[in-house]
């Protein structure tokens, strides 16, 4: 929704231009610098001060951008056919490497605490989560043909995991699955992780809200408030 919010403010402020089959994916932000995600494979970077176009690194393939994530001064970014591209916050390409067979759809920077950082990246075709070293770029394979992955968020020391209806738990030091349940009724779609609680959108429209104090979880309220996907 944030995106659709943006492409249409870029409109009426004449920021950027896009073509009409051309949609945005995904966008992030660090200090003053936006990037967006296209689905023409395009990375575009923008001041937030003056709403200018800094620069822009495209996908070679011309493939989808699906997902980003800020890993310290640098953006990574998911594609439809499988890679992560890695580029600066003026577009500079820094490396690309194979990630998944086809479609990252989620990446998630993990805070661990010793403070060092990873990358989480979920394919949601492939059925499988990997962890991403960000200095050497070497990864580990955390849950493979085991269940869809659509999207991801990390709450405390856990990474929440959304698929088919289902939530699965995984413990960030450990790689492990602590556990899953069927959570919806339909597709998980998106998550977001806010102080204690939890809120997980589905493809029907409908919001859970989950409260995870590291002891105890439970369900505190279940909104229909939408009647079409949660983003």
């Amino acid at each position: 929704k944030f995106a659709e919010n943006f492409e249409s403010f870029a409109s009426i402020k004449k920021i950027f231009t896009l073509s009409d089959k051309t949609k945005i994916h995904c966008i992030v932000t660090r200090d003053n610098v936006v990037v967006i995600g296209c689905s023409d494979g395009s990375l575009i970077t923008f001041d937030s001060r003056t709403y200018k176009e800094t620069n822009k690194y495209t996908n070679p393939s011309e493939k989808s951008i699906l997902s980003l994530v800020v890993v310290n001064k640098f953006f990574w970014a998911g594609t439809e056919d499988g890679l992560i591209i890695v580029i600066d916050e003026n577009a500079n390409f820094i490396r690309k490497f194979n990630a998944h067979v086809s479609f990252v759809k989620t990446l998630v920077c993990v805070k661990h605490n010793n403070i060092s950082l990873s990358v989480w990246s979920g394919s949601p075709t492939e059925r499988s989560i990997k962890c991403w070293n960000i200095k050497n770029f070497t990864s580990k394979v955390i849950a493979e043909n085991k269940h869809v992955v659509n999207c991801m968020t990390q709450h405390l020391g856990t990474m929440w995991v959304g698929g088919s209806g289902k939530i699965y738990l995984y413990d960030i030091e450990t790689l492990a699955c602590k556990g899953t349940w069927r959570a919806h009724d339909s597709t998980l779609t998106s998550m977001f992780s806010f102080k204690s609680q939890i809120w997980t959108g589905t493809a029907s429209g409908v919001i859970n809200v989950w409260n995870d104090d590291g002891n105890t979880l439970s369900q505190v309220a279940e909104l229909n408030i939408h009647t079409a996907k949660v983003m």
